[in-house]
């Protein structure tokens, strides 16, 4: 690059004599004074008179003559600051610089007049070096920096309990809670078990008919109807699940009927009132029963016998976004199905042929806590098993009415 910068400044010498007679500065001062003229006149036009294409070539004559003039004076100046009166060559910088860039900026002027579309493609060269100087210059920072430097979103501001550093009193609800909490793990041998289903054909059918559903029956089709519905047909053929046990007396009893107690969060604790009778209901029924039975338990409208006489209880941990949870059983009830959030993820499914692939359905966990003391683990995993068939074959079109 020296080399040939020198060699320029060598040849130059020779032209610096022909330029001093003026001659070249003159021809090249006329024609940019021509080009000037005409510019100017051209713009002075009123624009009525002018189409629109007609003014954008005005501007661009414009501005390259303005460009190439303002190169062409930079170049001159370059060389009377390299080359003495008398044609010597004396060493400048400043003066090499400014016949580099003049030059540079006239062979720019020429090329982007022989071929315009090369002004676009230029400048998406001179945006894709800065940006992998960029990217290179924020691999060389550290983390920290690079953190501080992002457009990462701040976190949410965390807001305060105003329970925090206070000590209270427990509520009745609280300590009867608390009681039977520990009552239970005390008196039965609790083991949980847990299942993998894919729900995405019930979830297909809700989409389809949640719209219909709500209008007609007046209740919103959540998942949980079908969850209580495949479950309760999973106790009729698996009563075992649906069982009680007296160790005093020693007997096992085996509940003819389905009163299912559903859990329920409310504002003053955990409380679980009982749906009886739940195998006589249609899902229509079912999605009537939990939200009507749901209000009155959060207004504290529920009476007391609503709360005991469960023989199965499900609790929805998944509607907190919980994946599973080992709930603890409801005695004296022999079993608690806990229902994990219903979540899309890619999976392996099989087609009629055998053939497998993955895909995205929609998954949830299914826990089945038992009293092991008369439910065996194999017991559990039977009703699990027929409990995840029937949810994964999603044929509940009769139920809907469809």
């Amino acid at each position: 690059g020296v080399a040939t910068v020198a060699g320029a400044v060598v040849g130059a010498a020779g032209i610096k004599k022909l330029l001093d007679s003026n001659f070249v500065a003159n021809v090249v001062g006329g024609f940019m004074s021509a080009v000037s003229s005409i510019v100017k006149a051209v713009q002075n036009v009123p624009a009525s008179t002018l189409s629109k294409a007609g003014l954008a070539i005005g501007r661009f004559v414009s501005f390259v003559a303005a460009f190439a003039g303002a190169r062409f004076t930079q170049a001159m100046k370059g060389l009377d600051q390299i080359i003495d009166d008398k044609g010597n060559l004396r060493f400048s910088l400043k003066g090499i610089v400014n016949l580099i860039a003049g030059i540079g900026g006239l062979a720019l002027t020429f090329r982007y007049l022989k071929n315009p579309t090369r002004i676009v493609s230029d400048i998406a060269s001179v945006i894709g070096f800065l940006g992998n100087i960029g990217q290179k210059t924020a691999r060389m920072l550290p983390k920290g920096a690079r953190a501080a430097g992002g457009s990462t979103p701040a976190a949410a501001a965390i807001q305060e309990s105003p329970l925090r550093g206070r000590t209270e009193n427990m509520s009745r609800l609280r300590k009867v809670i608390a009681q039977r909490m520990v009552e239970s793990l005390q008196v039965s041998a609790q083991l949980t078990t847990v299942v993998e289903v894919d729900i995405t054909r019930i979830a297909r059918l809700r989409d389809m008919v949640k719209r219909d559903f709500e209008s007609r029956e007046g209740a919103k089709l959540s998942f949980m109807p079908f969850f209580v519905k495949a479950a309760v047909e999973g106790l009729k053929a698996h009563p075992i699940v649906n069982a009680s046990m007296d160790i005093e007396a020693g007997t096992i009893t085996y509940h003819d009927a389905e009163h299912i107690g559903i859990a329920v969060d409310t504002e003053r604790g955990l409380l679980v009132p009982v749906m009886r009778n739940v195998g006589d209901l249609s899902i229509a029924g079912i999605s009537r029963r939990i939200a009507e039975l749901a209000e009155r338990t959060r207004k504290s409208q529920v009476a007391p016998d609503e709360l005991s006489g469960s023989t199965f209880t499900i609790t929805n941990t998944g509607s907190r976004g919980a994946l599973f949870d080992t709930p603890i059983i409801n005695q004296p009830n022999g079993a608690i199905l806990g229902l994990g959030a219903v979540v899309k993820r890619p999976a392996v499914v099989s087609d009629e042929t055998g053939a497998e692939s993955i895909a995205i359905r929609s998954m949830c966990y299914l826990s089945l806590s038992y009293d092991h003391r008369f439910v065996d683990g194999a017991d559990a995993a039977r009703y699990l098993s027929a409990l995840k068939t029937r949810l994964e074959a999603g044929a509940f079109e009769a139920d809907l009415g469809l």
